[in-house]
């Protein structure tokens, strides 16, 4: 339901007034469709991972991230970081992986390999076995 709430909305915001006027229209496009399908991917690998507690979480949180991009950028004053607003929305989202890994290293002197397929392989395309 998240999938298509979030293309209908991002449809809408595209006919009605072209988009963020802070954004490339072909940015705004192309980058939440395709942060669209990597949530959809990446929630799905955590479901798929239930039984992989670890796994399960750190995925979830990734998932997660990927959403907080629109409120993020509410927060932030994206007409003043033109014209790379776009690429500073994508870092900040990335935060809260970095955040996570940095507890894990803290914690056990390693980062889980979650923290490294969530936001970079799984938007790429390469796999890891879970």
């Amino acid at each position: 339901m998240m999938v298509v709430m979030g293309f209908t909305i991002m449809f809408a915001s595209m006919r009605r007034n072209g988009g963020p006027f802070f954004f490339d229209q072909n940015e705004f496009m192309v980058s939440n469709t395709l942060q669209l399908l990597m949530f959809a991917g990446l929630g799905f690998a955590a479901l798929t991972a239930r039984r992989h507690t670890g796994w399960h979480r750190r995925l979830m949180i990734c998932a997660m991230a990927i959403l907080t991009g629109p409120g993020l950028g509410r927060l932030l004053p994206m007409p003043l970081l033109m014209p790379h607003a776009w690429r500073i929305m994508i870092v900040v989202t990335m935060i809260f992986p970095l955040v996570g890994a940095i507890a894990d290293w803290r914690r056990s002197g390693k980062v889980h390999p979650a923290w490294l397929w969530g936001p970079g392989r799984a938007g790429i395309g390469r796999s890891h076995r879970l």
